[in-house]
């Protein structure tokens, strides 16, 4: 895909310990608290995130309120984590996260010039070196997660056996064929139906349908793929695109909070690669599922020792 996020949203959360007034706290967890500033600058990191990436953040609707759920979702999840890392006594070089935080300040600076910095400071009513403070403080809460995956998947290990029978079971994963498609991304599920729709009944042809819908603001992306591997897009999108025919569409799909939907126009099929071929990327992806399963494990155990409350209704 063409067009993808920048990753700089942090999955560590900026908490605010201590007494807030109700209507200022979108979550606790434990003694602590998210409140409605720290839960703001998230949203000023996300608008920047999105803007680097020259994509249009959802604006408004059901692409907007998922948006949020989701931003305060892994807020209360990289509470939960840094904390856990806390009590474990895991220490980070304070000065590389400092370093890295002041480092894409800079870049954020530099893209937007000072004016246009400022501007979108006022616009989301937020202080700039408020702001700036928890960019430093979500670099180090960052390298704290890091560091707590890596204590805690250290001794998981990945068989030959293991990696074999992933290899049978999700052999699309090794073939190299590609598929051409052109197609959607879109933020809200109403609107992929109505374009969904449109194609189905040959009100519109594909191309059309993306000049049509191109500026619409639910749309994420409205293009040519170009030419995909299985593994360039989510699974159940990919599924699709690869069983359907030369000038078919796929079904409107969901994954996790877009909805896609495609045309295939070519492709190119191949045999699968041999195991031999393929066994230390195969070893690698086995063990790095195995790790984020005894990871995601580990946080589900930790946050089950924590009284959650979250409080969507403020979003």
């Amino acid at each position: 895909m063409k067009k993808t996020l920048l990753t700089i949203i942090i999955l560590a959360a900026f908490i605010i310990s201590g007494c807030q007034s109700e209507p200022s706290v979108y979550a606790r967890i434990g003694e602590n608290e998210i409140s409605k500033d720290s839960f703001d600058q998230y949203m000023l990191l996300t608008k920047i995130s999105y803007d680097l990436s020259q994509a249009e953040m959802p604006q408004s609707g059901e692409g907007l309120e998922t948006l949020k759920k989701n931003i305060l979702d892994n807020m209360v999840e990289g509470a939960v984590l840094v904390e856990s890392a806390g009590k474990l006594g895991i220490e980070i070089d304070e000065e590389q996260a400092l370093q890295e935080a002041e480092s894409l300040l800079e870049m954020v600076l530099e893209s937007y010039g000072e004016d246009d910095y400022q501007k979108l400071l006022d616009e989301y009513r937020i202080d700039r070196n408020d702001f700036e403070d928890f960019v430093k403080k979500l670099s180090a809460d960052n390298q704290m997660i890091y560091a707590l995956y890596e204590r805690v998947t250290e001794g998981v290990e990945a068989s030959e056996e293991e990696a074999y029978r992933h290899y049978e079971e999700n052999i699309r994963v090794y073939n190299y064929s590609t598929v051409h498609a052109k197609g959607f991304v879109f933020t809200a599920s109403n609107t992929g139906e109505e374009v969904q729709a449109k194609l189905e009944s040959d009100e519109m042809s594909m191309d059309e349908a993306i000049e049509a819908y191109r500026e619409d603001k639910n749309v994420l992306y409205a293009d040519d793929f170009g030419p995909l591997y299985f593994t360039d897009m989510a699974e159940d999108f990919a599924e699709e695109l690869f069983d359907a025919g030369i000038g078919d569409f796929t079904g409107l799909v969901e994954s996790e909070g877009l909805y896609y939907l495609g045309y295939v126009y070519s492709r190119d099929d191949m045999e699968p690669a041999a195991f031999e071929e393929v066994e230390s990327t195969v070893y690698e992806r086995v063990l790095s599922l195995k790790r984020n399963e005894a990871y995601e494990e580990f946080f589900l155990q930790e946050k089950e020792s924590y009284e959650i409350e979250v409080y969507y209704d403020k979003l």
